[in-house]
């Protein structure tokens, strides 16, 4: 089973210096399947996402601040412990707009 959620971009996102992967920030994440209870450690701080650019079906110019996104991840994923959190692209296995 895979964790779902959803969550407002917070800001722009950023490419990463290898410039195949972007950084997405979300917060005021919402609960639509968590059977690992990961989520909690999102709702103060929100999480990062860092999503090769191949997984996703739309352009950066795409994506501005306010709109949300349906998330789902592996049934365990990686995660750092930083604030906010961090997840790395192999833990992500779609990112949606809403």
């Amino acid at each position: 089973m895979s964790t779902i959620f959803i969550g407002e971009l917070a800001k722009q996102p950023t490419e990463q210096d290898d410039q195949d992967t972007l950084q997405l920030y979300l917060k005021k994440i919402t609960k639509v399947e968590d059977p690992e209870s990961v989520l909690s450690s999102f709702h103060t701080n929100g999480v990062l996402l860092n999503v090769p650019k191949e997984q996703l079906a739309f352009s950066i110019d795409q994506f501005t601040p306010g709109i949300k996104l349906r998330c789902t991840l592996s049934a365990v994923p990686i995660m750092t412990m930083s604030i906010p959190p961090q997840i790395p692209g192999n833990s992500i296995k779609s990112v949606e707009f809403v």
